[in-house]
């Protein structure tokens, strides 16, 4: 089980970012869990109709077999499943989450494997947050902080020019800190085991193994 740094859906937020929202004063331009510059697993795995169903991730999916289930965090130690639905509503339609205290929409993402159907393995877990406005919907402006990030952060590292002489060129490292700042949250032990014993219960057997290193 590996834990990656970037949040989901660089890519489809991203097109949707710039056609939707109008030039401002300061850059702008979510997601990705698979990394910056993958789709979102979250609005991927819908059943019913996305941005990705006819894409090529969807159909990579497909054959590889893996899902995405997804635990809400409302407040401090208290997790429960999040209807794919639902999250993809939020993101993408406009749907409506109440937000956590501090006007966050806090869940874990778990990607799973599957073989005939039932969950196999944990791929990987993630925590994410997105900022909400008082009536529930997303924060576009917050997620716009977000992309404005991503590129950064996922791709700095493949620029072609080098910096000065005795100058050591470090930006994508920031930029990956602040989108984990904006984007991420960190979880409680007991908050951590308690996505760990939902995630078995779902499976219906022991597919998230005990960690020494929790948080």
């Amino acid at each position: 089980m590996r834990f990656r740094t970037l949040p989901p859906t660089a890519n489809g937020l991203l097109r949707r970012s710039r056609a939707r929202r109008p030039v401002r004063g300061r850059s702008t331009s979510r997601p990705g869990s698979l990394g910056g510059a993958t789709p979102d697993l979250t609005s991927a795995v819908l059943p019913a109709a996305s941005p990705w169903r006819d894409s090529a991730g969807w159909a990579i999916l497909r054959v590889m077999g893996v899902s995405a289930w997804l635990f809400l965090r409302p407040r401090p130690g208290e997790l429960h499943p999040l209807a794919q639905r639902t999250a993809g509503a939020f993101i993408f339609k406009g749907g409506r989450i109440p937000a956590d205290a501090e006007g966050f929409v806090r869940y874990a993402q778990v990607i799973v494997s599957l073989h005939d159907r039932q969950a196999v393995e944990v791929l990987r877990v993630d925590f994410f947050q997105y900022r909400a406005l008082p009536d529930g919907s997303l924060d576009r402006e917050h997620l716009d902080d977000i992309m404005a990030v991503v590129p950064e952060a996922a791709f700095g590292w493949l620029r072609v020019s080098k910096p000065p002489p005795g100058v050591i060129g470090a930006e994508h490292k920031f930029a990956k800190r602040r989108l984990e700042h904006l984007s991420q949250w960190k979880p409680t032990r007991a908050e951590f085991v308690k996505v760990r014993d939902l995630v078995n219960r779902k499976a219906g057997r022991v597919i998230m193994q005990p960690r020494g290193d929790l948080p």
